[in-house]
């Protein structure tokens, strides 16, 4: 999707990056990238999933937009990945537990396509899982071992 940069659970990474693009031709692309990004992720914002998500979330931790913006990347991201938006996904993953089971393992796959670093892949998945906690999706944090392989 967007490979310019790489996205941050909280945001400000990817805030500083195009701070501090420097002026030239690159930096213009990488502007209205990311307006574009803005754009797509304020547009998130209309879905009552991700209305309730934030609302849950901001009564709890009160985050910032940049944080917000970070957090709703991911979840655009995901969202395109699935082909489906946010209140298709809560549905689904309310309606069977079967679905919602297969949600974590896609949502698995997903984050190895964003990052190879453990401890982002970890805040990556956290996002989604706090998504579909807050909207009555309950998750289970192990319940798929095919997602899992260890290393010998």
């Amino acid at each position: 999707m967007h490979a310019a940069y790489a996205i941050h659970p909280c945001g400000h990474d990817t805030m500083r990056y195009f701070l501090n693009a420097h002026k030239s031709p690159a930096s213009n692309d990488l502007r209205k990238e990311k307006e574009q990004l803005v754009s797509e992720t304020e547009n998130l914002r209309v879905y009552q999933s991700v209305q309730l998500w934030m609302a849950e979330v901001n009564n709890m931790y009160h985050l910032s937009e940049a944080e917000w913006e970070g957090r709703l990347q991911v979840l655009q991201q995901f969202c395109e990945a699935e082909s489906k938006d946010p209140d298709e996904i809560i549905a689904e993953a309310r309606g069977a537990r079967a679905e919602k089971i297969d949600y974590m393992r896609r949502l698995k796959r997903f984050v190895k396509t964003l990052t190879t670093n453990p401890t982002s892949a970890h805040d990556y998945e956290n996002i989604i899982r706090s998504f579909f906690i807050n909207n009555g999706a309950r998750v289970v944090t192990k319940p798929y071992p095919d997602v899992y392989q260890q290393s010998q």
